[in-house]
């Protein structure tokens, strides 16, 4: 019997997802961005891979949320730089005010 409640995952499952996110890091100059999945630029097209933007729901800005969370919990350098350069990435996609 597991002891996360339903619909959580371990600390071991979540720790390996940081590592594996902070691992396909594509590094440049401090920043580092991500690929993944982006909407189809037209209706009736398969999802596409790209380099995500900076913004908070989709892009680098959430990822660094995500890892910097991670890096916190975990006290792991190497989570906690690619939160920073995923942050800078994140500021430097940034287009106009956001709530985020």
């Amino acid at each position: 019997m597991s002891d996360t409640a339903p619909g959580t995952i371990d600390r071991e499952t979540w720790h390996s997802i940081a590592r594996g996110i902070a691992a396909a890091a594509l590094w440049s100059e401090g920043m580092c961005a991500f690929i993944g999945a982006v909407p189809a630029p037209r209706l009736c097209q398969p999802a596409r891979q790209a380099v995500l933007g900076g913004d908070f729901y989709e892009g680098a800005a959430g990822i660094a949320r995500f890892l910097g969370h991670a890096a916190r919990i975990a006290a792991e350098d190497a989570l906690r730089g690619a939160a920073v350069g995923a942050i800078r990435h994140g500021l430097a996609r940034a287009r106009g005010c956001s709530l985020h």
